[in-house]
Order: C-alpha cells, then sequence, then structure tokens
C-alpha cells in the first residue's frame, strides 16, 4: 500500500535529503521547469516503504478573490482545507511495471507534482476543516490559480468541482455502437480535480449514496445525489489525466514546451 503526505519542515531542514528510492527526486530549476510547477514546500512521500524527502515550507497567505464575478468577499482562512490526493490506481491502460502515478515525468513521480502545487497553498489536513479538497494524483499539471478558484467557489456554494467545456462533439450510443442522438455541446463540460466539498455535506452524500446502493463515478457525483447544487469552476485544458503513454508525452510537452 502506498501513501503520500504532506509535511511541515523547521527552517533547518531547507536542505533536500533524499533516502533510497526507486525514483530519484529532481529540482524544477535543475530540470528547466516553468516556474509555476517549481517545487518550494515541504514533502514526504511513502512508497513500499521508502520515503522522500525535499525542500521546506514557504511562508502562506490567505486566499482572498471575489465570488462568482460579484463584489461579494469570499476568504478560505488558512488551514481550513483538508487536501486528499489520490494514488491509489494501477494504471493498466499505462501497461507499466509499477503504478502510473510513480511513474518519472520529466525524472520526477507524477504524484510528486500535484504536491508541488498544493504545497504553495495555506491549507493542510485539519479536523475543523472547513472544506475537503479531493486531487487525483494523476493530474499532475493543475495550476494553484485553478486550485484558489474552485477553493472559492466551494466554500461560497458548498460544492464545486474544477471543469473544462467540451471541444469536442459528443454523441450517445446504443449497446451496439450506433448513435442515439447529438449532445448539445454548449451544455457539456469534462470533469477534473480538484473536488472541493464542505465535510458534513460529503459525510452526508456517502451515507446516502450507501444506504440507497447507488454507483457513483467521482465525489460531487455523493452530492448531486443530495439534490444540492454543485458548481463547475472553469479550470485549464493543460490540466490532463495521465493515463496512456500519449498522455505522458502530452504532459512532458506542456512542461518543457521548448524542447
Amino acid at each position: 500500500m502506498s501513501t503520500l503526505q504532506i509535511t511541515n519542515l523547521p527552517p533547518s531542514a531547507a536542505s533536500p535529503s533524499v533516502s533510497p528510492s526507486s525514483f530519484p527526486l529532481f529540482l524544477g530549476a535543475t530540470l528547466g521547469l516553468p516556474t509555476k510547477f517549481r517545487p518550494s514546500f515541504a514533502l514526504t512521500t511513502v512508497y513500499n516503504n521508502r520515503k522522500i524527502d525535499s525542500l521546506k515550507n514557504p511562508r502562506f497567505s490567505r486566499i482572498s478573490c471575489s465570488a462568482g464575478g460579484t463584489d461579494t468577499q469570499v476568504v478560505v482562512k488558512e488551514k481550513s482545507v483538508s487536501v486528499i490526493l489520490l494514488a491509489g490506481g494501477k494504471g493498466k491502460r499505462m501497461g507499466a511495471s509499477m503504478p502510473k502515478q510513480y511513474l518519472p515525468l520529466l525524472g520526477q513521480p507524477i504524484a510528486l507534482y500535484s504536491f508541488y502545487t498544493f504545497s504553495k497553498m495555506p491549507e493542510e489536513i485539519d479536523l475543523n476543516s472547513e472544506l475537503v479538497c479531493i486531487h487525483d494524483s494523476a493530474r499532475p499539471l493543475v495550476l494553484t490559480s485553478d486550485v484558489t478558484k474552485v477553493l472559492k467557489d466551494g466554500k461560497r456554494i458548498g460544492a464545486a468541482v474544477l471543469g473544462v467545456p467540451a471541444k469536442a462533439t459528443i454523441k450517445e450510443a446504443n449497446s451496439e455502437s450506433f448513435v442515439v442522438k447529438t449532445l448539445d455541446r454548449k451544455t457539456l463540460w469534462e470533469m477534473q480535480t480538484p473536488q472541493v466539498i464542505e465535510p458534513d455535506l460529503l459525510k452526508k452524500g456517502f451515507e446516502y449514496v450507501n444506504r440507497e446502493g447507488l454507483e457513483v463515478t467521482d465525489d460531487v457525483s455523493i452530492v448531486e445525489h443530495l439534490k444540492h447544487p454543485v458548481y463547475i469552476t472553469e479550470g485549464s485544458y493543460t490540466n490532463i489525466k495521465v493515463t496512456t503513454p500519449d498522455d505522458l508525452l502530452l504532459a512532458e510537452r506542456i512542461l518543457n514546451p521548448e524542447d
């Protein structure tokens, strides 16, 4: 079983230390990554009982931004969000010898990129959290600015999810692969992560779907069954999910466009 956790290190731990591991840890500057993807945080990742530590946490400021284009100010307080990074998939479609989230992307495990992003923000796991932020570690290129927006909308509405408008024509088909109808693309969104939900709402949703024996495909689907509104925060098309070898190549190109 693999676990991923964020750890706050004291100032004396500023220099990175690397314990034996099946993959190396490099710094973003060494790799020539764009600044927005470079690490600046305290990080511990454990995989098969092997641990890697990196840089100390920077100082943080609170998130404050206008909600939904109005003058209303929504503030997500420091230490008010529990961040859950999902990293349990086997990645069969990748065809690799290890889970896809631990494959190297420009020299670093895919799962670490999400740590880089969230560690720059004033959130950490807390028993009194006002929001739960659930992110798929197989989406290594999520931007801090997009996380900020979806946290704000989650605080305002109670449930929010990053998404992008569908670009392709989507058709509904029957079991024999014949077209049933063409869906209106203007109403279709491709869902991403993070998905941000109030803890009490998420708990009620889990209790409901378990009691009713319902199947859900993502966390905000649980909230939808409660008839609670879920807001779609527009994200970025670069927040891809790395599932296949082609996705891995695309992620490398996004990170290193000049190569």
